[in-house]
């Protein structure tokens, strides 16, 4: 190890250790900006709660086990985050919060009842550079992806990470600059992964809480929860503001995506009462939050966007009525890269380049390929003004789109839901898109498992040549059955209906602004307010409970 290493290592270890983020605070304005507008946000959440959160509901004596969270980095997600710790405490569990050395963060996890906290600089120590000689034998994304150290696999977490880094979502692996960066990325998951183990070994959890779990260096430490047979607990945002979806994982669901139902879950449904009552249900939860444009408003999906009649969304179009239509719905190719399931190509681009030629071939149907929405918030959450990545592959691998194939961009004020009535084919990997064309009986196309694939109502394929055949002759499928229908509909009612938790304890929203800001208003300012609000308390039961998806039942 080298000295300067060395130092380095002690120092992070230190506590009068100060990032360089914090000094460099000192001298940006952008960062003192934010910190003025973190410390307002802080005040307020502050003054509404009160001392309500300080201290674990059940008292010192009643937590027996262990949880590690991944912790937040904004003072609003910390709020946010408040319904789940206080879940796991009255569910019995004492919360330990993997945080960074930020003042600002520490300060908002003390003052939002989190006294506990845990620094991961605390628990790492050099490693040796491993990352270019595993590369060395690598030719392709796939012989990355299945890279493992130790049971981690830290060349999927690698290549996520870096993904998302660069926002790109392919790699030339003959670069050998790019190589470069993929090794140091590697190296980068192999020392997460060590300080994984250390931590694991030191604070002995009974359980893991993340949000994303995909990236470094939450996903090193997921895998090896899951090695050690921890469960390992996610919540993210629902679909609807006001709620969050919550799933456990172990080692026989470590690839499902979080708002997928569990096979016994979806076996419950299959054998409860089905009704007319049930479907109407399903398809005035999809119009209502359109209409309301709250559809996933965490990445304000809906800013902007109208509904439009079938007639008007033809002409618009410029639509051929003689023909089917069909609409391709990509994936954001650097985000979320690798999560779940197994891919039929080597990554989203490669699938979504393929699709696209396959369309341009395919003159019997109108084609429609819709640039993800949530390019918009998360450029500009990033600051970036770049080209969305959707265009940059059909600019660089296909060049202009033929008459048939139409292209609507991010910023289309036509919304989703209006092109439901105007599809007669759905194409994806694993989007929710799939989830909703299928409730009005539109026949959906996946590329990738782990969601909601090969229960029967989607046609899915096991490889690419069989993928790109059904495209080559999508005109001639037939719309679902009835019964595919109901399947699809008895799916969707288990996600959007069953699945989420409304909270009580505070009320949650994402605006309809540029970057989707995150509102938290708390609901209660006890102690008691919080240890009796029936939401929580739903929460701590799904916790003690072996289930893996979180339903209300």
């Amino acid at each position: 190890m080298s000295l300067v290493k060395l130092i380095a290592d002690q120092l992070r270890k230190t506590p009068f250790f100060i990032p360089l983020r914090e000094v460099y605070s000192i001298f940006s304005p952008r960062l003192r900006a934010l910190r003025i507008e973190e410390q307002a946000d802080l005040n307020r959440i502050t003054f509404k709660v009160k001392d309500a959160l300080q201290n674990p509901l059940n008292g010192p004596n009643g937590l027996c086990k262990n949880v590690l969270i991944m912790g937040m980095g904004r003072v609003r997600f910390i709020a946010q985050e408040a319904a789940i710790r206080k879940s796991f405490e009255l569910a019995g569990f004492r919360c330990k919060v993997i945080v960074p050395q930020d003042s600002m963060v520490i300060k908002a996890y003390r003052r939002l009842g989190s006294d506990n906290l845990i620094f991961l600089d605390h628990y790492q120590a050099s490693v040796p550079s491993e990352g270019a000689q595993m590369l060395s034998d690598c030719k392709t994304i796939d012989d990355i992806i299945n890279l493992t150290s130790d049971g981690v696999r830290c060349g999927k977490y690698a290549l996520s990470t870096l993904m998302r880094k660069k926002r790109t979502g392919s790699f030339n692996l003959n670069d050998s600059s790019i190589r470069k960066e993929l090794a140091i990325a590697l190296d980068r998951s192999l020392q997460c992964a060590f300080t994984a183990s250390v931590l694991i070994k030191e604070c002995k959890p009974n359980a893991l809480v993340l949000v994303d779990r995909g990236y470094s260096p939450s996903g090193e430490l997921f895998d090896l929860c899951i090695k050690n047979d921890i469960p390992v607990f996610t919540w993210n945002a629902a679909h609807r503001n006001n709620s969050l979806m919550l799933k456990r994982y172990d080692r026989s669901n470590i690839d499902v995506h979080p708002s997928s139902l569990s096979k016994d879950t979806w076996e419950q449904i299959l054998t409860l009462p089905w009704s007319s009552q049930k479907k109407d249900l399903v398809l005035q939860e999809l119009e209502s939050c359109y209409a309301s444009g709250e559809w996933y408003s965490e990445v304000g999906t809906q800013v902007n966007k109208v509904s439009v009649g079938k007639e008007a969304l033809i002409n618009q179009l410029g639509l051929d009525p003689k023909k089917k239509t069909v609409a391709i719905f990509p994936h954001i190719f650097w985000d979320a890269t690798f999560f779940w399931g197994k891919d039929l190509f080597s990554n989203y681009e490669e699938w979504f380049v393929e699709s696209v030629r396959a369309a341009c071939k395919n003159t019997s149907v109108n084609w429609l390929v819709k640039v993800h929405p949530a390019n918009i918030v998360k450029n500009n959450r990033d600051g970036v003004s770049s080209e969305h990545s959707e265009i940059s592959a059909i600019r660089q691998a296909i060049g202009e789109l033929p008459s048939h194939v139409k292209l609507l961009k991010a910023d289309t004020n036509i919304s989703t839901h209006s092109l439901f009535k105007i599809i007669d084919s759905c194409v994806t990997v694993r989007g929710t898109t799939g989830i909703e064309a299928s409730c009005f009986g539109i026949p959906v196309l996946t590329a990738g498992t782990g969601r909601y694939d090969r229960l029967g109502f989607t046609i899915d394929s096991d490889s690419r040549e069989e993928f790109i055949s059904l495209l080559a002759d999508i005109h001639n499928l037939p719309r679902l059955t009835p019964m595919q229908n109901e399947l699809a509909l008895k799916y969707a009612w288990g996600v959007l209906i069953g699945r989420p938790v409304s909270l009580q304890v505070y009320q949650m929203r994402y605006n309809s602004t540029k970057t989707a800001d995150l509102e938290i208003d708390f609901q209660v300012s006890t102690a008691d307010a919080v240890r009796q609000s029936p939401d929580l308390k739903l929460i701590a039961s799904w916790i003690k409970s072996d289930a893996e998806d979180f339903m209300n039942w």
